[in-house]
Protein backbone atom coordinates (compact mmCIF):
# COMPACT_ATOMS: atom_id res chain seq x y z
CA UNK A 1 0.00 0.00 0.00
CA UNK A 2 2.64 2.73 0.89
CA UNK A 3 4.27 1.54 -2.52
CA UNK A 4 1.40 2.20 -4.27
CA UNK A 5 0.88 5.73 -2.46
CA UNK A 6 4.61 6.47 -2.94
CA UNK A 7 4.42 5.31 -6.76
CA UNK A 8 1.05 7.41 -7.27
CA UNK A 9 3.29 10.78 -5.40
CA UNK A 10 6.53 10.29 -7.86
CA UNK A 11 3.96 9.98 -10.92
CA UNK A 12 1.96 13.22 -9.64
CA UNK A 13 5.39 15.21 -9.07
CA UNK A 14 6.41 14.44 -12.57
CA UNK A 15 3.51 15.46 -14.57
CA UNK A 16 1.75 17.96 -12.69
CA UNK A 17 2.80 21.36 -11.69
CA UNK A 18 5.30 21.49 -9.28
CA UNK A 19 4.90 24.06 -5.59
CA UNK A 20 7.47 25.13 -3.80
CA UNK A 21 6.03 23.36 -0.84
CA UNK A 22 7.79 19.90 -2.34
CA UNK A 23 11.10 21.35 -1.02
CA UNK A 24 9.54 20.19 1.94
CA UNK A 25 9.78 16.88 1.06
CA UNK A 26 13.77 17.16 0.36
CA UNK A 27 14.10 18.12 3.90
CA UNK A 28 12.09 15.00 5.68
CA UNK A 29 14.24 12.86 2.77
CA UNK A 30 17.44 13.52 4.86
CA UNK A 31 16.01 13.19 7.80
CA UNK A 32 14.63 9.64 7.04
CA UNK A 33 18.61 9.11 5.13
CA UNK A 34 20.29 10.06 8.08
CA UNK A 35 18.05 7.49 9.75
CA UNK A 36 18.70 4.61 8.23
CA UNK A 37 22.42 5.91 7.98
CA UNK A 38 22.38 5.99 12.07
CA UNK A 39 20.32 2.23 12.17
CA UNK A 40 22.76 0.68 9.80
CA UNK A 41 25.87 2.14 11.85
CA UNK A 42 23.80 0.44 15.32
CA UNK A 43 23.54 -3.01 13.47
CA UNK A 44 26.89 -3.41 11.98
CA UNK A 45 28.55 -2.13 15.12
CA UNK A 46 25.95 -3.74 17.70
CA UNK A 47 24.40 -7.19 15.60
CA UNK A 48 26.19 -8.34 12.98
CA UNK A 49 28.28 -11.56 13.63
CA UNK A 50 30.93 -13.77 11.44
CA UNK A 51 27.73 -15.84 10.18
CA UNK A 52 24.60 -13.49 10.36
CA UNK A 53 22.72 -11.09 12.41
CA UNK A 54 21.60 -11.56 15.88
CA UNK A 55 18.24 -10.41 16.34
CA UNK A 56 18.98 -8.09 19.45
CA UNK A 57 21.85 -8.31 21.93
CA UNK A 58 20.79 -11.15 24.92
CA UNK A 59 18.33 -12.89 22.96
CA UNK A 60 17.88 -16.08 24.76
CA UNK A 61 16.35 -17.79 21.46
CA UNK A 62 18.75 -20.56 20.18
CA UNK A 63 20.93 -19.33 22.75
CA UNK A 64 24.18 -21.36 23.78
CA UNK A 65 26.75 -19.15 25.30
CA UNK A 66 26.01 -16.52 22.98
CA UNK A 67 23.36 -15.06 20.84
CA UNK A 68 21.84 -16.76 17.76
CA UNK A 69 23.40 -15.57 14.15
CA UNK A 70 20.69 -15.45 11.93
CA UNK A 71 21.88 -15.75 8.53
CA UNK A 72 19.14 -14.06 6.40
CA UNK A 73 20.60 -10.61 7.91
CA UNK A 74 23.41 -10.91 5.12
CA UNK A 75 21.42 -10.69 2.16
CA UNK A 76 18.97 -8.80 3.42
CA UNK A 77 21.70 -6.08 4.54
CA UNK A 78 22.98 -6.51 0.62
CA UNK A 79 19.18 -5.42 -0.75
CA UNK A 80 19.14 -2.34 1.62
CA UNK A 81 22.44 -1.52 0.69
CA UNK A 82 21.82 -1.85 -3.24
CA UNK A 83 18.75 -0.03 -3.27
CA UNK A 84 21.05 3.05 -0.78
CA UNK A 85 23.04 2.13 -4.08
CA UNK A 86 26.08 1.39 -1.92
CA UNK A 87 27.53 -1.22 -4.23
CA UNK A 88 30.67 -1.83 -1.85
CA UNK A 89 28.87 -2.51 0.98
CA UNK A 90 25.84 -4.37 -1.20
CA UNK A 91 29.03 -6.83 -2.15
CA UNK A 92 30.52 -7.13 0.84
CA UNK A 93 27.04 -8.10 2.11
CA UNK A 94 26.65 -10.83 -0.38
CA UNK A 95 30.86 -12.40 0.17
CA UNK A 96 29.24 -12.94 4.23
CA UNK A 97 26.41 -14.22 2.59
CA UNK A 98 28.21 -16.73 0.67
CA UNK A 99 30.94 -16.89 3.46
CA UNK A 100 27.52 -18.04 5.72
CA UNK A 101 26.22 -21.04 3.79
CA UNK A 102 26.76 -24.35 5.16
CA UNK A 103 29.04 -27.54 3.40
CA UNK A 104 26.02 -28.45 1.10
CA UNK A 105 25.64 -24.58 -0.16
CA UNK A 106 22.69 -23.60 1.75
CA UNK A 107 21.91 -20.76 4.14
CA UNK A 108 20.74 -22.28 7.64
CA UNK A 109 18.14 -20.71 9.72
CA UNK A 110 20.72 -19.86 11.98
CA UNK A 111 24.63 -20.21 13.15
CA UNK A 112 24.61 -21.47 17.18
CA UNK A 113 26.96 -17.78 18.73
CA UNK A 114 30.63 -18.21 17.78
CA UNK A 115 30.61 -21.56 16.05
CA UNK A 116 29.91 -23.13 12.82
CA UNK A 117 27.22 -25.54 13.99
CA UNK A 118 23.71 -24.79 12.70
CA UNK A 119 20.28 -25.68 13.50
CA UNK A 120 18.52 -28.08 11.28
CA UNK A 121 16.73 -25.69 9.74
CA UNK A 122 18.59 -25.48 6.25
CA UNK A 123 18.49 -24.56 3.95
CA UNK A 124 16.19 -22.00 5.75
CA UNK A 125 13.51 -20.41 2.42
CA UNK A 126 13.37 -17.40 3.87
CA UNK A 127 17.60 -16.85 3.39
CA UNK A 128 17.77 -18.64 0.39
CA UNK A 129 15.00 -16.10 -1.23
CA UNK A 130 16.34 -13.13 -0.09
CA UNK A 131 19.72 -14.37 -1.31
CA UNK A 132 18.24 -14.98 -4.51
CA UNK A 133 16.45 -11.44 -4.65
CA UNK A 134 19.96 -9.57 -3.42
CA UNK A 135 21.56 -11.49 -6.52
CA UNK A 136 18.95 -10.16 -9.23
Amino acid sequence: MFYNILNNSCHKLRTQFIATSCCLLLCDYWKVRRIIAIILKNVKKKLERKRGIIRYVGDKYYNKEGEAEWTMGFPWLAIIYRQLGDLENYKGYMKKTVDAMNSKNELPELYYSNSEEHNDNSPLGWAQSLYIVAAL
